[in-house]
């Protein structure tokens, strides 16, 4: 044990004092956090990799309907990455919650970062200097700045490089996720278009939606698309055509019985068809855009419900449901559901897997939005 009149271990060459304990303490604690942020990553892997039916679903979020049986290294630890941190079960619950409600021998530490890392989101920064085997980086769109403790033999990006990736707290500092990769500054403004692109098609959907936002939720679009327009002169995209939803996903004031009726008898018929719950919000927002466009005053709950239904079924999911199974699902008749449907499929334009309410990550919706950025990108660099 050191005494008070001991040599100070942080080499002034002073005697102990209350400063340098301090100090050593500090240190203890960095270390305690190191350890834990070993251990979790460890953990994390395997434990992720046992839920096969989730990680099936997860992939064809990630890539689309084309995930391959063989990535390369850097793509299977950035799917994996999204998996346990972004990647949202049927209940809406992500993997690293599931972690720490059944892992029962996590340290009270490792329970505390694991705690801390729910609600992280991938981004991209700006790399600073790096000092102390750290690097610095500059949030590209908030400006915030984060110091980043590089693992033993990772080379520092170069300064003025982008980021793109996850970086997560560790105590007093940062890490790196499993998702990190950097690119040349050169990329910048094709970087900016495709992130300013995505998040105009998200506030479609979500019109109070920002960065943080576009990076929790939509990642997998995000990356792809930087990927797909890095190394290119990227045109400025078009505006995203068509008005937005209005966002709504409970019952507004001034709502009348009979449309929070509707939206009772909804909720029901999507919980009773195991719709997750990424797409039960959606498929209520589309009623409330509706209701605010048609203002209903009569007919019935029922009728309403299975209209709704049917379009978002229709134009959202684009799957096989049929009028007749909806109707006989719900008890209505066929002939008022589909004049239901066709009145809010007229009043709000909808088009199939529209942008407003598909799922941004559904495989025919990634087809569209990669065959986009392919064409974008090409005609940007086609030979005149």
């Amino acid at each position: 044990m050191v005494g008070r009149n001991d040599p100070c271990s942080c080499g002034s060459g002073k005697k102990y004092k209350k400063c340098c304990l301090q100090h050593e303490v500090i240190q203890l604690a960095e270390v305690r956090y190191e350890r834990a942020y070993e251990r979790l990553l460890t953990e994390l892997e395997p434990f992720c990799l046992q839920y096969k039916e989730e990680g099936l679903h997860a992939a064809i979020q990630f890539f689309g309907a084309e995930a391959s049986p063989s990535l390369s290294e850097s793509m299977a630890y950035a799917f994996l990455d999204w998996m346990i941190f972004n990647y949202r079960d049927f209940n809406g619950e992500t993997l690293l919650e599931r972690f720490l409600g059944e892992i029962p021998d996590l340290s009270g530490t490792e329970q505390e970062m694991v705690r801390s890392w729910i609600g992280s989101r991938p981004g991209v920064y700006r790399v600073r200097p790096a000092t102390d085997g750290q690097v610095v980086l500059e949030d590209y769109l908030s400006g915030n700045e984060y110091r980043v403790r590089l693992q033993h033999g990772w080379p520092a990006p170069p300064p003025g490089d982008l980021l793109i990736g996850r970086i997560i707290p560790v105590g007093a500092g940062y890490h790196f996720g499993f998702d990190a990769r950097s690119t040349k500054g050169e990329g910048e403004p094709a970087i900016r278009r495709v992130l300013e692109y995505e998040l105009a098609r998200m506030r479609l959907q979500q019109p109070a939606a920002g960065w943080p936002n576009l990076f929790a939720e939509r990642w997998p679009i995000v990356r792809e698309g930087i990927e797909l327009a890095l190394g290119t002169d990227c045109q400025v995209p078009p505006e995203v055509d068509g008005p937005a939803s209005l966002g709504i996903t409970c019952s507004p004031s001034g709502a009348s019985p009979l449309e929070g009726e509707v939206a009772e008898v909804l909720v029901a018929y999507l919980l009773g068809a195991h719709l997750p719950q990424v797409s039960r919000t959606r498929a209520v927002r589309l009623w409330w855009d509706a209701a605010a466009a048609l203002q209903p005053r009569s007919g019935k709950a029922e009728v309403w419900a299975a209209g709704v239904a049917y379009a978002f079924h229709h134009y959202a999911l684009h799957d096989d449901m049929t009028q007749t199974l909806l109707a006989d699902t719900i008890g209505v008749s066929v002939s008022s559901l589909a004049a239901r449907a066709r009145a809010i499929a007229g009043v709000l334009k909808l088009e199939v897997l529209d942008d407003r309410y598909a799922d941004p990550l559904d495989p025919g919706v990634r087809l569209i939005q990669r065959l986009y950025w392919m064409n974008h990108t090409a005609a940007a660099v086609a030979p005149e």
